[in-house]
């Protein structure tokens, strides 16, 4: 049936506005050389390991490493109620689902940061023998580790809220003429 039918759609005009600004930086960037991260806001849900003691002893104590890394002075302050909110809910009881809504673009940097740093161990094994590797994963790994995290989240936020500051310019201005015409706006 090819008959015009009545529907209504509704189009994401802030998610143009961030593809339009989006296009417009990484271009810039790679004339210019300098980076500008991915900052898409789209989130999925990732399933965290709770099916034994040992599992959810580690999901414990990474919600705990989190309400920590919260309560640092550099810790970013749009998310310290969502955190908050994700320790008051704590962790569920072992072998019960537990899943967290996060950064799609952020979670696939923080693996591949982590997928170089085992191949950075696993080369040391094979280069400087396996004491020596144990000793780095034990003595230097976990600060290394945190400061990548720290840096990749610290980045990405950061776009992010570039990018919604831009988008959120962007509405007031076209907004601005509401007074004079009722309903419209300067894209009318």
């Amino acid at each position: 049936d090819f008959s015009l039918k009545d529907a209504i759609t509704e189009v994401d005009r802030d998610a143009d506005r961030r593809y339009n600004y989006v296009v417009d930086k990484v271009a810039y960037s790679e004339a210019t050389g300098e980076p500008f991260y991915q900052s898409s806001p789209m989130e999925d849900e990732w399933g965290v390991p709770n099916s034994n003691e040992e599992e959810h002893e580690t999901a414990e104590a990474v919600l705990q490493w989190i309400k920590e890394a919260s309560e640092e002075p550099d810790a970013p302050k749009d998310m310290k109620p969502v955190i908050d909110e994700l320790v008051k809910a704590g962790i569920p009881a072992i072998g019960q689902e537990y899943e967290l809504s996060l950064p799609v673009h952020l979670v696939s940097q923080l693996h591949e940061a982590r997928d170089q740093l085992q191949a950075h161990v696993e080369y040391m094994k094979q280069e400087e023998g396996e004491e020596v590797a144990q000793k780095f994963v034990a003595e230097e790994l976990p600060e290394i580790w945190a400061k990548a995290i720290n840096n990749l989240t610290m980045s990405w936020a950061g776009a992010r809220n570039e990018v919604e500051d831009h988008v959120k310019d962007l509405k007031k201005f076209f907004g601005s003429q509401r007074k004079e015409m009722p309903g419209k706006t300067k894209a009318d």
